[in-house]
């Protein structure tokens, strides 16, 4: 019954009596006595009450109970009933947990089936969750408020482990108890559920593992949002709907999502902002890397600006090679920082490249570096890595928390096509 959440009977068969004996486990929305009444004539003996029952029934009827009872149980039933319930007797925070506490909870004992041991519920943030045991199959929690820590135990949960991630606000129910070691003694929860009701952020930011690190939750509807054609997706399943965010019409492609996979780094800020915006998911798996590290690289000041101009007038006309070279010998520039700046100038139109041969230009217009559409894209994209690449895991989620603002209006504007 605990295993499949399923009403249960288990019958000993007797072929020299002719009959069936055994006993059965019901789940909370099944009366088993009440619905094993309506069959009564199937038994020869039957007696119990709503959730347990034993009964004698003769070989032959056992297909006729088994036929009666689905049939009322797929009536009776919903997809929702068949899960388990747990009854809270107290709802408590960590500062509530205390050795003296558990004491006194105690002795409302014996405990057994008519006096179950009591069951909290503890709301509070996780400072850690790891897995522990031989076979990495139980968890391990630090809970954690206002300077107060509070261990907890979850047995036989493991599989949750890639569905919980740091910082989340977590719901535990389970037993208070007294942890002993060594003489000395620590309160503790051990755990029977877990349930987490805010958005996720799950962060595999560089991970060169993807395929083997991301697990997706089979229940959520998952969409991958790619910004740029060319990024690799071999890692994911056939199945992930993906939508590219230069072609897509994102508004319209929300619909149900509840989980997005963002693959890689949006050319704007405003880009992701706008998708998060429409989209509202719950859970965001962040797994994309830098391919330029533009934010490492740095942003050229303008007396480095001068600097390129100033060679150029003394030399008139160069070859771009020869400049490249002097640039890295005597400045140490890499060839990056030579091809933006000459970029932005002959944007802007202040230098002329003929073929390998880079000049002045005796007549520009008289313009703001700012004019240059290479210039703002380095420094968007050195925006874009250091807030959603080479931050840390809790500024990224608070950015992210802002970007998402539930419920906000947004202004219904053509963006890269939408």
């Amino acid at each position: 019954m605990r295993t499949f959440d399923r009403p249960a009977i288990v019958l000993a068969a007797h072929p020299e009596k002719g009959t069936a004996k055994g006993s059965a486990r019901s789940i909370d929305a099944f009366d088993l006595f009440h619905h094993c009444m309506q069959v009564r004539d199937h038994f020869v003996a039957f007696g119990g009450h709503a959730q347990a029952a034993g009964m004698t029934l003769e070989l032959e009827q056992v297909d006729q109970l088994r036929k009666a009872l689905n049939k009322a149980a797929s009536d009776a039933l919903r997809p929702e009933d068949f899960k388990q319930s747990l009854a809270i007797d107290l709802e408590v925070s960590v500062q509530d947990v205390s050795i003296d506490l558990i004491k006194d909870m105690s002795q409302l004992a014996p405990f057994g089936m008519q006096n179950p041991k009591p069951l909290v519920k503890l709301s509070a943030p996780m400072r850690e969750v790891k897995l522990i045991g031989a076979n990495k199959n139980h968890l391990k929690f630090v809970f954690a408020e206002e300077n107060v820590q509070l261990d907890g135990v979850c047995f036989g949960k493991g599989d949750l482990y890639p569905f919980l991630a740091p910082a989340d606000e977590l719901e535990a129910v389970g037993e208070l108890s007294i942890n002993e070691w060594n003489g000395r003694q620590k309160a503790q929860i051990l755990i029977e559920d877990v349930a987490v009701h805010s958005w996720q952020l799950f962060d595999h930011r560089g991970s060169k593992q993807l395929q083997k690190t991301v697990q997706l939750k089979q229940e959520e509807e998952t969409a991958v949002i790619r910004f740029r054609p060319d990024t690799d997706l071999n890692w994911l399943s056939d199945q992930v709907r993906v939508l590219d965010y230069e072609t897509e019409g994102l508004a319209n492609a929300a619909g149900n999502i509840t989980a997005v996979v963002l693959a890689d780094l949006p050319h704007r800020l405003e880009d992701l902002t706008f998708a998060l915006r429409h989209i509202q998911p719950d859970l965001i798996y962040a797994c994309y890397d830098v391919k330029e590290n533009a934010y490492l690289q740095g942003f050229p000041d303008r007396e480095q600006f001068k600097i390129f101009y100033a060679i150029l007038l003394k030399q008139k006309t160069i070859s771009y090679q020869q400049l490249e070279n002097h640039l890295k010998n005597s400045r140490g520039w890499s060839a990056q920082r030579t091809k933006f700046i000459s970029d932005v100038f002959f944007e802007l139109e202040f230098v002329k490249l003929d073929k390998d041969q880079i000049s002045i230009n005796p007549s520009p217009s008289k313009r703001d570096l700012a004019d240059s559409q290479v210039y703002q894209g380095l420094k968007e994209a050195i925006e874009v890595e250091k807030i959603l690449y080479y931050s840390g895991y809790n500024d990224l989620k608070q950015w992210l928390e802002h970007a998402l603002e539930r419920g906000e209006v947004i202004e219904e504007e053509a963006v890269n096509g939408l």
